[in-house]
């Protein structure tokens, strides 16, 4: 598994000193803003402007190894306390995401060919600081890095490239085996779960290396069109349930 640095960052989306594109940041922000607005407007959620504690940009987008398929990743950072004591039995920061899945179906944002996806992040999280905050991040209201990126020796890409290519032989061969069991359903959202929480670990606790191999490895499993024929697979299972033949 080849990992591929780059010289510069994407010059589409940063100007030759690492700042965002005024064009790009505009849009970047008025997505963010109208989803924002959505929520106010759709499900009467209480988020004040002052409620918005920044708005990043992270992801491989803001790292050297981007590629064709990275996305621009999108944080909204937020004060939820007004909104949680609106609805104290609402898990806000879950939901948030959830009615962007809705939202997104109908506003397909693109920037150079490039897919904007927003996450949203509570900044009384506990796991705040040791996701946002290992960088690179981009913050969109401020106009500047919160912590750069950063290049790698060749020794530290080829140590990387070796760990993740063992983790990601280990994700395709758990995939096998559920394709050879005809793409159970229960065992489609096993698999799925697994790799999810596999991530969500590796960003969490591997907090001193910029590029970890889990993510490497899952990044490539969904790059090469792994995570969307599970997604259709589940689809295509949970319909049957409701067709007669």
């Amino acid at each position: 598994m080849k990992i591929k640095l780059h010289k510069n960052l994407d010059q589409k989306i940063w100007d030759k000193n690492d700042n965002l594109y005024p064009d790009v940041s505009d849009m970047l922000l008025s997505i963010a803003w109208a989803y924002i607005d959505y929520i106010r407007n759709e499900y009467s959620i209480n988020i004040k402007n002052s409620d918005i504690q920044d708005i990043l940009v992270f992801g491989s987008i803001t790292q050297l190894f981007y590629d064709k398929k990275s996305d621009i990743d999108v944080c909204i950072v937020l004060n939820l306390d007004n909104a949680e004591q609106q609805f104290p039995n609402l898990q806000i920061e879950k939901q948030l995401k959830l009615y962007y899945f809705d939202w997104a179906m109908v506003h397909i944002c693109k920037i150079y060919n490039r897919k904007i996806d927003l996450n949203f992040q509570n900044m009384r999280n506990p796991d705040f600081d040791g996701r946002y905050r290992r960088g690179p991040i981009y913050s969109l209201l401020k106009k500047e890095w919160v912590l750069k990126p950063v290049s790698l020796s060749k020794q530290e890409i080829k140590n990387l490239e070796t760990q993740a290519t063992v983790i990601y032989k280990q994700i395709l061969n758990d995939y096998k085996k559920v394709k050879r069991n005809g793409f159970q359903l229960n065992e489609i959202n096993e698999f799925y779960g697994n790799i999810i929480a596999s991530k969500k670990h590796s960003l969490e606790n591997d907090t001193e290396r910029i590029i970890n191999p889990v993510y490497m490895a899952i990044r490539k499993f969904k790059h090469d069109g792994y995570i969307t024929k599970l997604r259709n697979k589940a689809v295509q299972k949970e319909t049957e349930k409701y067709v007669l033949k």
